[in-house]
């Protein structure tokens, strides 16, 4: 037998993983501390040339910087499929359904509150013609 709703089925999409440096306030302060408290004649005066002085001063700051602010992986949220029956048409008319409410809430007028009325109503109809449509 086969599944007459096969087609409604969509792929899950791959969660793709990131890596993300924890920056918040309490690690940064961490970080702030150890660094206040390291010697840095090892940086200073020795060297001629400055990229190597920056190679120095790089190799004791990125391991502090490493152990306060661990790196992280976390997963990358991206916005699930539309479904099939959220056509191009019904979202429009979800957002004109939207825009009448908040007209309704920023005005006390009777006739405001009728329109928005009247257009849920139409509304509802097209989603269930939609709706009938697609399952038949």
């Amino acid at each position: 037998m086969v599944a007459v709703t096969s087609f409604l089925r969509t792929r899950k999409p791959k969660i793709q993983r990131i890596k993300k440096r924890l920056l918040k306030k309490e690690n940064l302060d961490k970080f702030w501390q150890e660094l206040s408290v390291l010697s840095w004649q090892e940086a200073y005066g020795k060297y001629e040339c400055p990229s190597a002085a920056f190679d120095k001063l790089i190799g004791i700051v990125q391991p502090k910087f490493d152990s306060t602010c661990s790196v992280r992986t976390v997963k990358l949220k991206k916005s699930t499929p539309r479904k099939l029956w959220a056509r191009q048409e019904l979202l429009r008319l979800i957002q004109k359904s939207n825009d009448l409410y908040v007209l309704y809430l920023n005005s006390d007028s009777q006739e405001v509150f009728n329109d928005f009325k009247n257009f849920v109503m139409k509304l509802i109809g097209f989603a269930y013609l939609v709706f009938k449509n697609i399952l038949g």
